[in-house]
């Protein structure tokens, strides 16, 4: 019995913090799978939403995915400041848009994000400021045809702007 008792105690001794390991890494290791799961979970509400066109409940589900932490794709940035743009929350949207160009990788949809600021000064008649807006994003992405047509937009807008100020203003 004795021998039985020292052989189970040397047992313990190796298995025992083998298992806990093992299942500390599995513990761990779960977390990150639950973590990816409600993080995609998020992201199909924010899209699901964004196709709907409703634009609080993606507002939330992207909120959500970017103050749960982690890794966050850059897209949910892009996407919550397209919910905050159709929402009419050109504040956040100017926020989040700024945030996403940091982490996109993808050039076609940094030159997105670029033309969505563009398109924010471009509703303040701030257009100088959104060709320049527009600029990065044809730098970001030369095909991106709306960009390049924005521009043009904004150029002539922007010439007349100017005409008219000199007309209201001119030089003595």
């Amino acid at each position: 019995m004795q021998l039985l008792n020292s052989h189970l105690i040397a047992l313990f001794r190796w298995v025992v913090p083998g298992l806990l390991s093992v299942l500390i890494m599995y513990e761990s290791n779960a977390d990150g799978i639950t973590s990816i799961a409600r993080n995609n979970k998020l992201i199909r509400q924010g899209e699901e939403a964004m196709k709907n066109k409703d634009w609080n409940t993606a507002i939330k589900a992207y909120k959500k995915l970017i103050d749960g932490g982690g890794e966050i794709p850059g897209q949910a940035y892009l996407n919550l400041g397209n919910a905050y743009f159709e929402n009419k929350n050109a504040e956040e949207a100017q926020k989040t848009y700024l945030a996403s160009v940091g982490l996109l990788e993808n050039p076609a949809l940094k030159s997105v994000a670029y033309q969505q600021l563009g398109n924010l000064q471009f509703e303040k008649k701030d257009y100088k400021s959104s060709m320049e807006w527009y600029k990065r994003s044809l730098k970001s992405n030369p095909a991106n045809g709306s960009a390049r047509f924005n521009y043009e937009l904004a150029y002539k807008l922007n010439q007349k702007q100017e005409e008219e100020k000199q007309k209201e203003n001119p030089k003595s």
